[in-house]
């Protein structure tokens, strides 16, 4: 019992520390990919030998792919790209030849569908038959491609995704304007312009994200320019997707992202404008990305990197903390009593 509650107490500070970080040792999670359950967009071999008396091996090599679970009269599936890629000595589907190793690369539309049966279907003539006859045997592999998609965020110190930036100061002064005869001061502060760097993994093609940005504070904006990403020729604009305000809110964009199997990079750039708000204490922006992939009328969500397994994770478990310092307070002495600023918020 109490190896148990060590274990609980551990896993609590665990979690702490790694929601205030953004990040987990458990990233990525474990996701046991293998060629019995694939993971999208890589490689695998499947390899078979032949032997008996009579048999050489030098016989038809007939590999195909099928989701009926009879082998023999179901319709093979077509080695087009839309499921699966097929490759290597083996071929696909022949007729006469072949080799008794194939490689295959399951498409993200195979996570729907299945399972799949993988199937090798050997002929040769028998050496030591009187007469010659042919021998014939089949066998299956039944493969059930897995979702391992994942994502990881971290800070960025501009928009080329250079590592850093988790602190800046606050934006300079921008404007400050006397109104006459009531001798009030209007101070605007400037933009604070925060990056993230996001990476998408285990998944091959595009996918929708949902960014949430928390700990805004009042009077603050998104600039009109919007939130934006870029990846390389691909780029997108996050809106608010409901109800945000001083830049709190979930945003979605208007491209989808893109993803590859060894990880994609996307740099998004979030302008901040201070607008009245005088930042003179420490602020830490909350930065979460969530994101999901549709294959026919099945939503595939991002795998949890917090508690390690190969299951969907909280929503917006991926978070990065950027923080803004505080500016320079300045105080009157003498006299005691600076011109109002009625607009100005801490």
């Amino acid at each position: 019992m109490k190896k148990q509650l060590l274990f609980l107490v551990m896993a609590f500070f665990a979690l702490i520390f790694s929601t205030a970080y953004g990040q987990t040792a458990f990233d990525p999670p474990t996701c046991t990919a293998t060629a019995l359950s694939p993971a999208p967009g890589l490689q695998y071999n499947y390899q078979v030998t032949v032997s008996g008396p009579g048999y050489a091996g030098t016989g038809n090599y007939r590999w195909y792919v099928t989701s009926d679970v009879n082998l023999i009269t179901g319709a093979v599936i077509p080695n087009d790209g839309s499921l699966f890629n097929a490759s290597g000595a083996g071929s696909y589907n022949l007729g006469t030849g072949g080799a008794g190793t194939i490689d295959i690369t399951w498409a993200s539309a195979a996570l729907t569908g299945g399972p799949y049966y993988l199937v090798i279907r050997y002929q040769e003539t028998n050496s030591t038959a009187t007469p010659a006859c042919d021998g014939m045997n089949i066998k299956v592999y039944r493969i059930i491609p897995i979702n391992t998609f994942w994502l990881r965020i971290e800070s960025a110190a501009d928009a080329a995704g250079t590592a850093g930036g988790v602190e800046q100061c606050a934006a300079n002064v921008s404007s400050a304007v006397v109104t006459e005869p009531a001798g009030t001061v209007e101070y605007l502060y400037g933009q604070n312009v925060l990056y993230v760097k996001i990476t998408a993994s285990g998944y091959t093609g595009n996918w929708d994200p949902i960014l949430r940005i928390s700990n805004g504070m009042a009077d603050q904006t998104i600039d009109a320019a919007g939130i934006t990403w870029t990846s390389g020729a691909s780029s997108g604009t996050f809106t608010c997707s409901g109800v945000c305000t001083n830049g709190n809110g979930d945003y979605t964009s208007n491209n989808q992202m893109p993803s590859t199997n060894a990880g994609t990079e996307i740099v998004v750039t979030i302008p901040i404008n201070n607008n009245h708000h005088q930042a003179v204490a420490d602020q830490t922006f909350a930065v979460a990305i969530d994101g999901s992939f549709t294959v026919g009328a099945t939503v595939y969500n991002d795998r949890s990197d917090v508690n390690g397994n190969c299951t969907d994770g909280l929503p917006f478990e991926d978070t990065v903390n950027k923080i803004i310092l505080a500016r320079p307070t300045v105080n009157a002495v003498a006299p005691n009593t600076f011109a109002p600023d009625p607009l100005t918020q801490p």
